[in-house]
């Protein structure tokens, strides 16, 4: 945003008009006059406003959805999101990823947050705005389920700078391409792992447990190239499993008939931050 703020938001409580008006003219640096806020869009606003909000009341947790043009803010929506919180004393949710599309994040007024799950149904002939699931307990929300949220990790992408670079060279075969995926992947794990676990800091067992069935299909696909491609797939491969090496310790009790990837772990291990 370089001239304007476009900002959709959620609250979770009563809206107090009063505070909304005294937050948008704070937030926006103006006076009462150049703030214009209604619950629906009609010819007599003044849409010359520096600060413009259109809300619409909502059925389930989430109470209000507030529609915000901001003129003269250049804010990120995160800090938007925390600054209307602090002047409204209350709650605000706001989208966290464009995917998964029920990824929120939830914003209190001392500027925590936490991450939140939206979901709706149909009741009778009203839809109902509901949250799923909280990251923490929600005071506001007591009857929420407090659950980790490990669909928006795989969401959150990596860079593999090892497998891009083997893309132009790999050809069209569905094995070399294949393998460069799964180099892919096991990079991209690799790359969260010593970038400490984004974007939450955690990692679920389950996730790490299936990345290193990833490493088992790609020592599978390396014996299927050709002998000059396996040599150049082979030695990006060992510079990923050098890092993973490097960042990782011995662990015991698994199986001997496993590759050496199983029997090393990070310390401390991601899936006990949940």
């Amino acid at each position: 945003m370089t001239s304007a703020g476009i900002y959709d938001v959620y609250l979770i409580d009563s809206l107090d008009l009063d505070r909304l008006h005294a937050a948008m003219c704070e937030i926006a640096g103006v006076s009462g006059d150049d703030v214009d806020i209604d619950a629906e869009w009609h010819e007599g606003r003044n849409s010359d406003a520096a600060a413009l909000c259109t809300y619409e009341p909502f059925d389930g947790d989430l109470t209000y959805y507030l529609d915000f043009y901001m003129r003269t803010v250049e804010l990120s929506e995160a800090d938007f999101a925390q600054r209307l919180s602090a002047h409204l004393r209350t709650p605000v949710v706001y989208a966290a990823e464009s995917y998964p599309p029920s990824a929120f994040w939830l914003v209190e007024p001392d500027g925590q947050r936490l991450r939140v799950r939206l979901d709706g149904r149909e009741e009778g002939e009203t839809w109902l705005h509901l949250i799923e699931a909280v990251e923490r307990p929600v005071g506001l929300l007591p009857h929420v389920p407090v659950e980790a949220q490990p669909e928006v990790i795989r969401e959150h992408r990596m860079p593999t700078p090892v497998a891009d670079g083997l893309r132009p060279s790999a050809g069209p075969e569905k094995v070399t391409r294949k393998a460069v995926s799964g180099l892919a992947a096991w990079e991209a794990m690799v790359v969260r792992m010593t970038s400490g676990w984004p974007p939450d800091g955690w990692y679920p067992l389950e996730y790490w447990q299936e990345d290193l069935a990833t490493r088992d299909e790609l020592a599978a696909d390396l014996a299927k190239l050709s002998p000059d491609l396996a040599e150049t797939v082979a030695a990006a491969v060992t510079m990923v499993d050098d890092t993973f090496r490097a960042a990782t310790q011995e662990i015991p009790g698994v199986s001997a008939d496993k590759a050496w990837w199983w029997h090393r772990a990070p310390e401390p291990p991601p899936w006990l931050n949940r």
